[in-house]
């Protein structure tokens, strides 16, 4: 199963890499290699200060800062340089923090960390847009997630006990996990109808899109190939900590992003 995880996410790293140096060809100015070189530095320094979540009595998520230098690197420099910084950024905290050994799955986490802002920041999307596939992200969350726990789920295992899951049972989170997307699409939707900062509009759609795609949906898979922690568990906790980060990535970033944008602009 690893060796399989690690041929297909080779792959898709390929695949993503041939389409962005297609698309967006890359210039190599001295100016923008140094601001992606500072920028993957201030990654590497800020995730040294990562803390990890307490959840049902023991750490169970860390919180990281460090991809809100990524996502404003993507965002100004274009998507080339970050998918290179990206490479770069997982290579060298392999060297500086090693695992027991290198997972391409978490490759391609950071890989997209950089990627999706700096694809998203190429056009520029109007509200209806940012709604519109807003409800795409959550219909897919939702058909995936389904699938997944009446397919592959028969048990939760809690810290060192295991829970059968009933039908009944899956058919409760089925509908708590449906009514709590749309609870979430509704309130989105309102919140971008009213909203009248572009910036932090665009801001934290990139955050949403990173959150839900890579750290709920991809990172768990990840781990429980990895280490066999199961895919239910690390999903609803992350679920927690998509509540918290994004709001807290959007205060702690969008000062951050309009600095940066003054500044390349004043480079």
């Amino acid at each position: 199963m690893v060796l399989f995880s690690q041929i297909a996410c080779l792959l898709v790293i390929v695949a993503l890499g041939l389409f962005v140096f297609k698309k967006y060809p890359i210039k190599l100015q001295l100016r923008e290699m140094v601001l992606a070189s500072l920028f993957v530095v201030l990654a590497l320094v800020v995730s040294y200060f990562s803390i990890m979540i307490p959840l049902f009595g023991f750490p169970s998520l860390k919180l990281s800062l460090s991809q809100i230098p990524l996502m404003c690197l993507g965002m100004l420099l274009g998507p080339s340089y970050a998918f290179i910084a990206g490479v770069i950024y997982d290579l060298l905290g392999l060297v500086i923090n090693p695992t027991s050994f290198p997972f391409l799955g978490f490759t391609l986490n950071n890989i997209l960390v950089c990627v999706i802002p700096a694809l998203w920041y190429q056009h520029k999307h109007s509200k209806k847009n940012i709604l519109t596939i807003s409800m795409m992200v959550g219909i897919i969350s939702t058909i995936v997630f389904t699938i997944y726990l009446w397919t592959y789920t028969d048990s939760v295992a809690f810290i060192d006990k295991y829970m059968e899951l009933t039908v009944q049972m899956k058919m409760g989170i089925t509908i708590a996990f449906i009514i709590f997307m749309i609870l979430t699409m509704v309130v989105l939707g309102l919140w971008i109808s009213k909203k009248q900062d572009e910036e932090m509009l665009q801001w934290m759609f990139c955050l949403l899109m990173i959150e839900v795609f890579i750290h709920l949906c991809l990172t768990p898979l990840w781990l429980e190939i990895m280490y066999g922690i199961p895919y239910m568990v690390n999903f609803f906790m992350r679920i927690i900590k998509t509540v918290v980060v994004i709001p807290l990535f959007s205060i702690l970033g969008l000062p951050i992003v309009k600095l940066s944008k003054r500044l390349y602009k004043g480079v």
